[in-house]
């Protein structure tokens, strides 16, 4: 089966995790803006960083109608359940989808950036990394699992 893993990244917690999980499933990772034959691949993984429950080029990638995605999106919402925000803001009702805490990195962040993450959080941005590579195994293994 072959795989390959894509990502948008705008702080570099997603690149981080697409790298991860590129590494522990064996197999290529590339930004999404590299990706010119889906038809080449099994399965895409594709990671996108998130604003307002949106996961960053999965509306593109899903227009390349590649034969399988699974997705997952990284931002700094540490709520229970946004998953379930995730979903349905991107209707992925029939894609496999995943949620990890990245962190804020305000050197890669534009004046706007900062601004939506003080707001959203009541506070000057500094930088902060919640990522863990432990929350990947259950996407590693669901496509490991894929037929």
């Amino acid at each position: 089966m072959e795989i390959i893993v894509t990502y948008n990244s705008k702080t570099g917690f997603t690149k981080k995790y697409a790298e991860w999980i590129a590494e522990d499933l064996g197999c290529e990772v590339i930004q999404e803006s590299e990706l010119k034959n889906v038809s080449a691949y099994d399965v895409i993984v594709h990671g996108g960083w998130i604003m307002g429950g949106m996961i960053s080029g999965l509306d593109h990638l899903r227009k390349l109608n590649p034969k399988k995605i699974v997705a997952f999106g990284v931002g700094f919402t540490q709520t229970e359940n946004y998953i379930e925000t995730v979903k349905e803001a991107n209707h992925v009702e029939h894609i496999p989808t995943f949620y990890y805490v990245g962190g804020i990195n305000p050197k890669k962040l534009n004046f706007f950036m900062k601004f939506i993450v003080r707001i959203a959080t009541k506070k000057v941005p500094t930088f902060e990394d919640y990522s863990d590579r432990d929350a990947i195994k259950p996407l590693v293994a669901y496509v490991r699992n894929m037929n």
